[in-house]
């Protein structure tokens, strides 16, 4: 039995070369941290910050490739819309409004006063 392998199209090739860098830079930031949590390594704060904005970016890019590439078919259900609308209550609103103008110290200082009038 013999496979036979087609030549690619050259409008893939730039696509699997990036899918394949994407892959490989991936792999070395999660190795990167695996090591960090399991302290095998050490990183700041702002280290820590910028590897999770490269996982982020890395596995978004990832996943678009694949799909381009038709490697991966999400399930559709779990796709998130483009554009989703939420209504809350006016009431919810007005509150979070509220809390936004007084500030949250102010907020929590009003609440344990109110507690200590009440009488139950």
């Amino acid at each position: 039995m013999a496979i036979e392998i087609q030549p690619l199209p050259d409008s893939i090739k730039p696509i699997i070369l990036k899918f394949v860098d994407v892959s490989l830079s991936l792999d070395f930031a999660l190795l990167i941290s695996v090591s960090a949590i399991f302290r095998k390594c050490k990183l700041s704060k702002t280290r820590i910050t910028e590897l999770s904005k490269l996982l982020r970016d890395w596995g978004q890019e990832y996943g678009a490739l694949a799909i381009n590439l038709q490697l991966w078919k999400p399930e559709i259900e779990r796709v998130i819309p483009e554009k989703t609308y939420y209504s809350a209550p006016e009431e919810i609103i007005e509150e979070e409004r509220q809390l936004a103008d007084v500030g949250i110290s102010d907020y929590l200082k009003q609440i344990i006063d109110e507690e200590g009038t009440n009488d139950f």
